[in-house]
């Protein structure tokens, strides 16, 4: 009698422990979630860090506002300009001429103010062909010796923006407006690295008036386009014409 008690027991005691062992893996099997492994989170961080935070700012700010690009159209109605062209750099050379434009033939009139010229050196006028990139000079004032004399001149030596590649070129934001010879203009301002440049455009006509590059915070160029007038100019003044 007592060994079938005993029996009765063990028997309660390995069914007990069978079913302990049958919860803990049921339990074991619903606590199980997917894992993430380190190379996966390393993965993920990768994935993260593709976008270079200060290139995107760059790409942001290198973009002009659809308000700038809206005024810079009425530009599209200018086929002639005349001004007087300044660039100057801070404590070193400065350049001046009276610029004429029609498309892409250009006229300037300079004057070096020079005390003595060599014989057929001497000029005043210079004409360029921009599409082209030709150049002639010429010494078309009253008191040259022979005023349709060619003079041989570089074509390196007088190309300057103008306020159509100034407007191709232009980058930045509006940032406020400023009267400039009595014309409203918008400021346009764009910085990359050390240098920053403002720009001036008139907002009657979307042309650049004048430009200033900073460098370190430091006025480093101006460049003028000083007395504007569109649409003015004819064909002939932008070519030599035979002069007695």
């Amino acid at each position: 009698m007592k060994k079938i008690i005993l029996f009765l027991i063990v028997a309660v005691f390995l069914i007990s422990g069978c079913a302990k062992e049958a919860v803990v893996e049921e339990e074991e099997d619903e606590v199980k979630f997917p894992t993430v492994s380190e190379q996966d989170i390393d993965e993920e961080e990768e994935e993260l860090n593709i976008v270079d935070v200060e290139a995107v700012k760059k790409a942001v700010a290198s973009e002009l506002s659809e308000d700038v690009k809206e005024l810079l159209k009425k530009a599209d109605s200018v086929n002639s300009l005349e001004y007087s062209y300044q660039n100057s750099i801070e404590d070193g050379k400065a350049y001046y001429s009276h610029v004429y434009i029609v498309g892409d033939k250009m006229k300037q009139e300079v004057n070096f103010k020079k005390s003595s010229y060599a014989a057929g050196t001497k000029y005043d006028t210079i004409y360029v062909n921009l599409k082209e990139k030709t150049i002639e000079g010429y010494c078309e004032d009253e008191d040259c010796d022979d005023r349709n004399a060619l003079i041989p001149v570089e074509y390196s030596d007088f190309i300057m923006e103008t306020p159509f590649d100034v407007i191709d070129n232009l980058k930045g934001n509006k940032i406020g407006t400023e009267v400039y010879e009595g014309r409203e203009s918008i400021v346009v301002e764009y910085e990359e690295d050390d240098m920053r440049t403002k720009t001036l455009v008139w907002e009657y006509k979307g042309l650049p008036l004048k430009y200033i590059e900073y460098k370190n915070n430091k006025k480093y160029r101006t460049v003028i386009f000083d007395h504007l007038i569109y649409n003015q100019v004819s064909d002939e003044q932008v070519a030599h014409q035979q002069l007695g």
